[in-house]
């Protein structure tokens, strides 16, 4: 996008010396852990998520400013026709794959295949798509563009959105990285940010961590309260670095309510922690 809310055609990346791929898998399955493949098929879960992703994920990648990308969304091409009607509706603000088969391992030559990589460096965003990213995230991570090779790039400072209240949180090797990728030789295909998942990152690959602002929102909700909900409780329930549709959210809870979430989330994390574990089965023994 060069301008708010519009999507770049694709002679006018010509001048752009790296090529830049925001990617959002919405119903496909890569690894079985987020299974089961059936539940992701199912019209009623397509729709609650497409709630979620109008209200938070669509908007804000519409309202970047400042940065030349394009997005490309991968649905399961088994989805039912009414979907898929509905992703192509969108128009030029994504690009809609639906793909059979594909892996994090086989993205980067689907892309390849798809025409949507070229010569030049590749940087790719990853996003889920009930989350959201600030105005200017794509357009920041771009400024950090050195003709790396094999670089992730992660922003650890991010808000939470819950009952209507957000959160202010830390969170490493986030749902959120990109990875910047020099060209390849011989015509192999880029690996793409998805090829190793982001919590296992920090472990083998090269990192550049980038202190800033709040620039992701991760939505809360019944698939991941649990795993995420941990966050200091902010005054303000709207944060106007992000596009969303702030009127779709719950009202705002009162400020107890606020710390008694925060603290419920604190405690889930402990409690799935492996020192904990470890000390929790020691006291189990006395």
């Amino acid at each position: 996008m060069s301008k708010q809310g519009e999507i770049s055609t694709m002679s006018s990346h010509a001048n752009v010396r790296f090529n830049h791929l925001l990617l959002t898998k919405f119903n496909i399955l890569t690894t079985l852990e987020y299974g089961p493949l059936e539940q992701r098929l199912d019209s009623e879960w397509l729709r609650a998520r497409l709630v979620e992703f109008e209200t938070f994920c669509l908007p804000s990648v519409a309202g970047q400013v400042g940065a030349d990308f394009r997005w490309v969304v991968f649905c399961d091409e088994a989805s039912p026709d009414w979907f898929k009607q509905k992703m192509r509706s969108f128009g030029d603000v994504l690009i809609p794959l639906f793909v059979s088969g594909m892996t994090n391992a086989t993205m980067g030559q689907r892309l390849k295949t798809e025409g949507l990589t070229d010569e030049r460096p590749l940087i790719s965003t990853r996003l889920d798509n009930d989350d959201a990213i600030a105005r200017d995230y794509l357009s920041n991570v771009q400024s950090h563009f050195a003709n790396q090779d094999r670089l992730f790039v992660d922003y650890p400072i991010g808000l939470r959105a819950c009952e209507g209240a957000l959160f202010s949180g830390l969170w490493r090797s986030n749902p959120f990285m990109s990875l910047i990728e020099a060209s390849p030789d011989n015509g192999v295909p880029y690996l793409g940010v998805y090829f190793k998942q982001h919590h296992k990152v920090r472990k083998t690959e090269q990192i550049k961590t980038v202190w800033h602002s709040p620039v992701w929102l991760r939505a809360m909700h019944s698939a991941n309260t649990v795993q995420t909900q941990v966050g200091i409780p902010r005054l303000s329930s709207q944060d106007e670095r992000f596009s969303v549709d702030w009127a779709g959210l719950k009202t705002p809870p009162s400020l107890s309510k606020k710390v008694s979430i925060s603290l419920l989330g604190y405690k889930a994390r402990l409690e799935r922690s492996s020192k904990y574990k470890t000390i929790a089965r020691r006291f189990s023994k006395i």
